[in-house]
């Protein structure tokens, strides 16, 4: 018998370009994630039906496309350009099972690793339908539609309790687990499965005779969550870095890390570190600011020529014709506003692609550093420092002649912590403002980086290493792999209580006891 399959997929452009010569790239893209497949056989030919392939690209920002062999029958090898994450097979005949094994491709050639998927059509009606296969963590929850004949009792699904077995691999030894399911059930959680191995559920039909179906099949393969970043170890150019040189750290709530180097941005999705350049689209290799929004949604502050915003897919460039001067500070709200601060400009809002100046009666020109609380407050830290209030500048006076502001950290307007280049650090308790210097135990009273808790501890990152306040008294850390005087120009503590320590040496990740 002959039979076509055709193929159809959405399809979306793209426009690349880059300044500069690419260097080698070696290192392959992730796989698709979620991946799934199902079956209908609307408006489709008795004996056939249509399978539609689902998926999520990586976040690769040089993939090319999604690799997919199809077996058997056509032994067709597709090739599907990234950012389409879908595509139906039209008319393929029923009674069978389809193998798809899937891998990803870059520009530069590079191949992921493969996996494999299966998916069954049935064409009598006495095979189950839309089966799917959702991969979790050591787990796979499947679901199905019974099929409808008379005498209809239930399903069997059956799988290899280690993982789908290549035949070649096969000693005969394989365990087969075998779970029977009354008519009417429609879903399963399957658990104690291998993450990272492919599993393929055969699903066969029961009657009342003693029937059983030739069956059909669906796949996934599980995998781990994603992991937070190890501590207890400095991260360098040695493992895994791009450099060094580290201006500044974010950390999201699910643990993703992004670093703004002096020759791009990194990030550490869960699973590896991930870097982009100039040749991956941004404006500048120089990175002063990072910032990650509640849709992952990248931005990055340049030093002479905007920023970059990373979708997931690829950067965007913004300002370039604004700003020729370094920005500092990039900090966002629940509102889906983000706030750069400039040299001379003063601050900008950034919200749906458009740059607006946030002006005002003393408002703040030279920023060091800016910083929104979970309440919305935003401070910006100018030399001196400052709260917007949507409509104008407050400006606060500090006793004591605290000045040369560079940092700024607030729950609330009431609790404050800043940082300056030469005067220490300052609280605001609600009341009063106190000065913390050498002379009460701070390390250096040059602060780069302030962060602190709802219990009144201060962390400082400061000239000559990190200053932590527990409430009474400072304590002076430093490490052997803080070179470079121990000077840290950013740092930020996590829900999990881990402090991430940016310096030019590398980045620090460290849970103190």
């Amino acid at each position: 018998m002959i039979f076509f399959i055709i193929i159809t997929l959405n399809t979306i452009s793209c426009e690349l370009s880059s300044s500069s010569p690419k260097q080698t790239d070696t290192t392959p893209p992730a796989n698709v994630t979620s991946f799934k497949a199902s079956t209908n056989s609307m408006g489709v030919a008795l004996g056939f039906a249509n399978i539609i392939l689902e998926w999520e690209d990586p976040p690769d920002n040089d993939l090319a496309h999604v690799k997919i062999q199809v077996v058997p029958d056509t032994g067709a090898v597709l090739e599907i350009p990234s950012g389409n994450q879908t595509v139906t097979l039209h008319n393929v005949p029923n009674e069978r099972t389809y193998t798809f094994t899937v891998s990803t491709v870059d520009k530069a050639g590079n191949a992921s690793d493969i996996f494999v998927y299966a998916i069954g059509t049935s064409a009598h009606g006495r095979e189950v339908g839309n089966m799917t296969a959702v991969a979790g963590n050591g787990s796979a929850e499947l679901s199905w539609d019974d099929p409808n004949f008379e005498g209809f009792t239930g399903i069997r699904i059956s799988y290899y309790a280690d993982g789908n077995v290549p035949i070649q691999m096969q000693t005969g030894d394989e365990e087969i687990i075998t779970i029977d399911f009354a008519l009417g059930v429609g879903n399963a959680a399957i658990e104690s499965l291998i993450n990272g191995r492919p599993y393929i559920f055969h699903f066969q039909s029961l009657d009342v005779s003693g029937y059983i179906s030739p069956g059909v099949s669906v796949g996934c393969q599980p995998m781990a969550p994603p992991k937070p970043l190890p501590a207890g170890i400095t991260y360098t150019k040695e493992n895994g870095l791009l450099t060094n040189e580290i201006k500044d750290v974010f950390v999201t709530e699910d643990g993703t890390v992004a670093l703004a180097t002096n020759y791009g941005v990194s990030i550490y999705d869960g699973f590896s570190w991930k870097h982009y350049t100039e040749n991956d689209g941004l404006p500048r290799r120089f990175i002063h600011s990072v910032y990650i929004d509640a849709a992952g949604v990248i931005y990055a502050a340049t030093n002479s020529d905007g920023i970059g915003v990373y979708d997931g897919t690829s950067w965007q460039k913004y300002g370039q014709e604004l700003f020729n001067k370094e920005m500092r500070g990039a900090y966002g709200d629940t509102d889906g506003n983000v706030y750069f601060g400039t040299q001379i400009k003063g601050v900008y809002r950034f919200k749906d692609n458009i740059f607006t100046a946030i002006s005002g009666i003393q408002g703040p020109a030279n920023v060091e550093d800016l910083f929104v609380d979970n309440a919305g407050n935003f401070y910006v830290a100018a030399w001196s420092l400052y709260l917007y209030n949507g409509n104008e500048w407050e400006r606060f006076k500090i006793s004591g002649g605290f000045s040369h502001i560079v940092c700024v950290f607030a729950l609330s307007p009431n609790r404050i912590v800043l940082g300056s280049a030469g005067d220490g650090l300052c609280v605001y308790d609600g009341v009063q403002w106190i000065t913390y210097t050498t002379e009460q135990g701070l390390p250096s009273n040059g602060v780069q980086s302030v962060w602190m808790d709802e219990d009144g501890t201060i962390i400082a990152g400061t000239a000559r290493g990190l200053g932590y306040y527990d409430g009474s008294s400072w304590t002076h850390y430093k490490s052997a792999d803080w070179t470079d005087n121990n000077r840290i120009n950013s740092v930020v503590q996590d829900e999990a209580g881990t402090l991430y320590i940016a310096t030019n040496e590398g980045l620090t990740v460290v849970k103190l006891e």
